[in-house]
């Protein structure tokens, strides 16, 4: 680690030290004062174990499931309200794109593997495209920091999210929340649990959104941005006998949504000889987020269905062993269609059908001995998966199309991709002293990739027809005859002997993840601890439109070493929660998607691997309760990115030195805060008020930094009201998101001769009604 980044971690241990010294001493008075509330302990499972919050020994944020009601987080992208440092972003192709501390993956293909991972109660959901559903009968949430490979396995380098769901209960219970908003928007979700036999509890959860158009045509009376979602979860918790449990969860969704339309921003063609007069008539659509247009003869629907079969068993060996086997079933099938250009014209469309599904199975052994003090897990895990996908780009006026051996209208990438992992793994947790706890682990893994991919002929003939005088002349020039006619719906892209390349590949990847942490109690209400961890990304290959061969080559797997320092502290006699953190994170070869110049089809995106680069920052997060009823919550993250070497291209495949660049979607300073005031009405109903803040800074949605696809600074304001019953059965709130109606944007890109953006929903205000029994 270099001078400079170890006197930073280095200086903030000191910081945090002085912090939890002064800590002491506000401990000290505020235990001779008189406490109106106090902060109430959280229980958390994030080591695989039930654990104090305050016990674990990284930046640990929990969202429980009454926050995630009052701040309207029904979606993984409405995390990034409640948890500092997190970002969603969307792709055209609706991957999400999820970064946390600066560390994110962002591929146009389901089958890639993240570096943000989602567990729903610790099974895996392997690829991004699968959390789309909505936040289901949740319990809480709990959000991990840094690498979490030692536990959760590889592609974690970023952090892990594990939605822990409501579980069964002994007695019957059920509950329905309703809610209306702006756009014609219903959301409803119920849930009804109790005991089906002495030894089988059940719980069934289902909700649904229906909504109306967000989005307005800008050039005709149109619009865009239905919303149709349905989402159902079915948990059975059998106990036999008293040392045995099995717990199985069977949940899914569908999406029948409208995709979103990109606005328009400027004409960028690929090849501006052949560009069409037409761009040029093109007005930016960049002053509202209503304001987008797409084309007006063709249907933009999504077509997604989800669904994930869950079984654990747990096995009481003894008061000190516990034996866990988690199995589970993950299968998402994929169709839309997305407008590509951001106009009326039918410049460029993209059509998407795929799959992707995988399988997973561990078990681990856990427990204690030396009188508990060593806490132990080991355990082995082995995942395989696959997916197909044809990605069908058209369009009557891509200037790339035009070509010295003709037109053609349409191509397709064409893809599989097949991966088996296994692994061992260990953990331990020591008490060297009542007050010192030192813990440690390690996973070792081996990866097979497979993959058969290429361009192809959409089936209509033309790019066949190109592709077969392309290659001959080509051929010619090395003095070689012509090869067979390339047929309608074949391969194009060409191979080392300049005939059409069907490319099946394989290759394998081992690695070695590791943890080591110490943890120092001061004193029951401050903590301090230092951590050193390793993680890995898997590699992985690229299906995209690429004329050669030379295109295809897989990015490998990625490695980051992540140093953290933090203290945990209560304060002002536990009415006060401080959190603070500083980190530093040693990237090597981190998988990065840039532009590059392909020779047929213009500037396409690529997968590449970048040799060195670095994060370094801090988080900090307080809750405060100054005096009864009143709650206080605020959080920033920093975050200092930079690639340390790298030569690449601009939006505008101009070459470019990409040294010192910050990394893309990642804004250097992310703040999010909510204050919320209860007050007695009478005996059985309180009311309340709340607002919650949002800032992001500016980022970039390019390596680059290319102005053209900057993502503006924002402070988003959210506003609540409502009435409750004191035993929390009831409840009428009505909200306002975005409510200074901020024009903002999750992502920009180029996309066929255009630069693209994707506006995030402008202002919207509705009602929740809730009733439990």
């Amino acid at each position: 680690m270099k001078l400079r980044n170890w006197l930073m971690v280095t200086g903030g241990a000191s910081a945090l030290l002085a912090c939890a010294s002064t800590a002491l001493a506000q401990t000290s008075a505020g235990e001779r004062a008189a406490a109106s509330d106090q902060i109430e302990e959280i229980v958390v499972t994030a080591q695989r174990r039930a654990q104090s919050i305050d016990d674990v020994g990284m930046t640990l944020n929990v969202v429980s499931n009454q926050q995630l009601q009052r701040q309207g987080v029904t979606q993984a992208s409405d995390l990034v309200k409640v948890v500092p440092g997190f970002t969603v972003a969307t792709n055209s192709d609706g991957t999400p794109i999820y970064t946390l501390r600066g560390v994110s993956f962002n591929s146009l293909n389901i089958g890639t593997s993240p570096t943000v991972s989602v567990y729903i109660d610790e099974a895996s959901i392997p690829f991004s495209i699968m959390t789309q559903g909505g936040l289901l009968d949740l319990e809480r949430v709990e959000v991990l920091k840094g690498p979490q490979g030692t536990l959760y396995g590889q592609n974690a380098t970023g952090g892990a999210i594990n939605y822990i769901t409501a579980q069964p209960t002994e007695t019957l219970a059920g509950g329905v929340k309703a809610s209306y908003s702006r756009f014609d928007t219903f959301q409803t979700e119920a849930f009804v649990s109790g005991p089906v036999t002495d030894t089988l509890n059940a719980r069934l959860a289902v909700s649904g959104v229906r909504s109306g158009p967000w989005q307005k045509s800008a050039t005709r009376d149109d619009e865009l941005g239905d919303q149709r979602k349905l989402a159902a979860r079915l948990i059975l918790d059998w106990r036999p006998v008293e040392a045995l449990r099995f717990n199985l969860n069977v949940n899914g969704w569908g999406d029948w949504s409208d995709t979103q339309a990109p606005q328009f921003i400027q004409a960028k063609p690929n090849a501006p000889a052949f560009a069409s007069p037409l761009l040029n008539t093109i007005a930016p659509n960049d002053t509202s987020a209503r304001l987008a247009d797409w084309d007006a003869d063709k249907t933009y629907r999504k077509n997604n269905k989800f669904y994930q079969a869950a079984l654990r068993g747990e096995l009481k060996i003894s008061d000190h062993v516990q034996l866990t086997s988690l199995t589970d079933y993950t299968y998402i099938s994929v169709h839309y269609r997305n407008d590509n250009d951001g106009s009326s014209y039918f410049v460029s469309n993209m059509e998407n059908d795929g799959f992707a599904r995988a399988w997973n199975q561990e078990l681990r052994l856990s427990g204690d001995v030396v009188d508990g003090r060593l806490k132990y897990i080991v355990g082995a895990s082995y995942q395989q998966d696959d997916s197909l996908e044809d990605n069908t780009f058209t369009g009557a006026l891509i200037s790339s199309q035009e070509t010295p051996f003709g037109r053609f209208a349409a191509a397709q990438a064409h893809g599989r991709q097949a991966n088996r992992a296994q692994a061992g793994f260990a953990n331990v947790d020591f008490e060297l002293t009542k007050r010192l706890t030192l813990s440690g682990g390690a996973r070792y893994t081996e990866v097979k990739h497979d993959t058969e991919s290429c361009t192809r002929d959409a089936g209509d003939g033309e790019l066949a027809a190109v592709a077969t005088q392309l290659s001959a002349y080509l051929r010619s020039l090395a003095g070689l005859p012509p090869g067979a006619t390339i047929p309608p719906g074949g391969c194009v892209s060409t191979g080392p002997d300049l005939l059409p390349y069907h490319q099946v590949e394989s290759f394998k990847e081992h690695n070695v993840s590791w943890r080591l942490n110490l943890n120092y109690e001061l004193n029951p209400d401050a903590r301090l601890y230092a951590t050193a961890s390793r993680g890995y990304k898997a590699g992985n290959y690229q299906v995209a439109v690429n004329s050669s061969y030379v295109s295809f080559p897989p990015v490998h797997q990625e490695e980051l070493t992540a140093y953290e320092v933090g203290a945990k502290l209560k304060l002002l006699d536990r009415r006060l929660a401080l959190n603070a953190a500083v980190y530093y994170y040693d990237y090597q070869d981190k998988q990065l998607l840039t532009l590059t110049q392909d020779p047929v089809f213009g500037l396409q995106f690529s997968l590449v691997n970048v040799p060195k680069s670095s994060v370094k920052g801090f988080d900090a997060d307080i809750t405060w309760l100054p005096v009864r009823g009143l709650t206080i919550r605020a959080a920033t993250t920093y975050a200092d990115s930079a690639i340390d070497k790298f030569q690449g291209f601009d939006v505008f495949g101009a070459p470019a030195d990409l040294s010192g660049k910050a990394f893309n979607l990642t804004p250097k300073w992310i703040g999010v805060g909510d204050v919320e005031y209860r007050h007695d009405l009478s005996g059985e109903y309180e009311g309340f008020v709340g607002a919650s803040l949002n800032y992001n800074s500016k980022t970039y949605a390019d390596i680059a930094g290319s102005d053209v696809l900057g993502i503006g600074a924002f402070t988003l304001v959210d506003l609540r009201a409502g009435v409750s019953s004191t035993d929390g059965r009831r409840e009428a709130m009505v909200f306002v998101k975005n409510a200074t109606d901020k024009y903002h944007w999750s992502y920009a890109q180029p996309g066929g001769d255009s630069v693209l953006r994707y506006a995030s929903q402008p202002r919207t205000f509705g009602i929740t009604l809730s009733q439990h029994f």
